[in-house]
């Protein structure tokens, strides 16, 4: 009998580094559309005249069809293939968009971010595995990489793009979801030509409906850091993306809605490019580290950054103070400590002073050299002045 896979094949169809790039592609577009509102916010409470809170509301219920996906559709790709599961997910982003392009009040809003929740929990799943038998690697941990980079790429081009339309162009309700329709269409032609992976898809009917939210018990204790970092990072994200622009406008009185997407495009390219550069580095290490840094204030700018005089392994700043920091994973805080020879301090400090030059407002900068020690079995220990007095 002839599988759905076999009867979509065609000699034209893409493979290798091209379905990569199509499936990478769907993902950014996807995600994408979850942000190119960021600029909008704006324009939509003075059109439909509603509050900060319900403005809040309108981006949080994204959430709702979020949490459907994962929980009931999670396994869609897997029952009917990752191409229908794609073109699923890319179809409910249209409808997500058309109904943008339509809205009349709130109650329009809500509806169209919830589908825009629950396309985006389909097609980053679905991506996410697809890229993962895409690739022509046993390290998997690739597929990952490139699946979260770029949807954090599609997030801070979303906001660009949308941002430079409300500001210079017209419409700025309407065009930008016109092209953003325009984009969609052209993200389907690339999947639909895109090698199936699954090689034995079922139908709809094979999938349960009943929501599902377990945690395989030999992960269980694993799960917990990356669980938690990634929440208080996305939750950072959502922050950004739904009330940066109020509050340069009511603050710090910016109303260039170019300038609230450009804002948050800057964030998405430091996340994109520090995935990108971490790659190497035990992911326990540096979520760890970036986290006992950010519970206190510390915004990361960059991991594992590196230049001609050497490397180093966090740049976080808190208002006007850049922290250099070194990363030491020892069994006690001493060995963390003697493992920064006075090579390495030098090595920082230079390296720390090319980064500095690059810097618009070098000038009003204050800078340390700090160091962030991962121990077994204990919260790392953040060392400040870690050069200072050292003989």
């Amino acid at each position: 009998m002839t599988t759905y896979a076999q009867a979509m094949t065609r000699d034209n169809e893409f493979g290798g580094g091209a379905a990569t790039t199509a499936v990478a592609a769907m993902s950014a577009a996807l995600f994408a559309g979850s942000t190119v509102l960021t600029p909008l916010y704006v324009i939509y409470k003075q059109a439909f005249g509603f509050s900060q809170m319900t403005l809040t509301l309108v981006y949080a219920v994204y959430v709702v069809g979020n949490l459907a996906a994962l929980l009931v559709f999670g396994r869609l790709s897997d029952a009917i293939g990752r191409r229908p599961a794609a073109l699923t997910a890319t179809a409910v982003a249209v409808a997500s968009a058309l109904l943008f392009l339509f809205a009349e009040n709130v109650a329009w809003l809500d509806i169209a971010r919830i589908l825009s929740g629950l396309g985006i929990g389909v097609g980053a799943g679905t991506g996410t595995a697809w890229l993962a038998e895409l690739i022509d690697s046993e390290d998997k941990s690739r597929a990952a990489t490139i699946a979260t980079s770029t949807n954090f790429v599609g997030l801070g081009l979303g906001a660009l793009v949308s941002g430079m339309l409300a500001e210079y162009a017209p419409w700025p309700l309407r065009l930008t979801f016109a092209l953003y329709l325009a984009l969609l269409a052209l993200v389907t032609l690339l999947i639909w030509r895109t090698r199936e992976t699954v090689s034995r898809p079922g139908r709809l009917s094979d999938v349960s409906m009943r929501p599902r939210l377990s945690v395989p018990a030999d992960i269980r204790a694993a799960f917990v850091a990356p669980a938690v970092t990634g929440f208080g990072a996305m939750a950072l994200v959502g922050f950004y993306a739904a009330l940066a622009p109020s509050i340069l406008a009511q603050q710090l009185q910016v109303t260039n809605h170019a300038e609230a997407g450009a804002l948050f495009f800057e964030l998405s390219m430091v996340a994109a490019a520090t995935i990108l550069l971490t790659v190497r580095l035990s992911s326990r290490i540096t979520m760890l580290a970036a986290l006992a840094l950010m519970l206190k204030g510390y915004r990361i700018l960059a991991r594992r950054h590196r230049t001609r005089l050497g490397e180093i392994d966090l740049i976080a700043r808190r208002g006007d103070l850049v922290l250099f920091v070194e990363v030491k994973a020892r069994r006690s805080l001493m060995e963390a400590m003697e493992a920064i020879a006075h090579g390495s301090e030098r090595r920082i400090e230079g390296a720390a002073d090319l980064w500095l030059s690059r810097q618009s407002d070098y000038g009003r900068l204050s800078v340390r050299f700090d160091m962030v020690a991962v121990l077994p079995w204990r919260w790392p220990v953040h060392v400040e002045n870690a050069f200072y007095g050292r003989n």
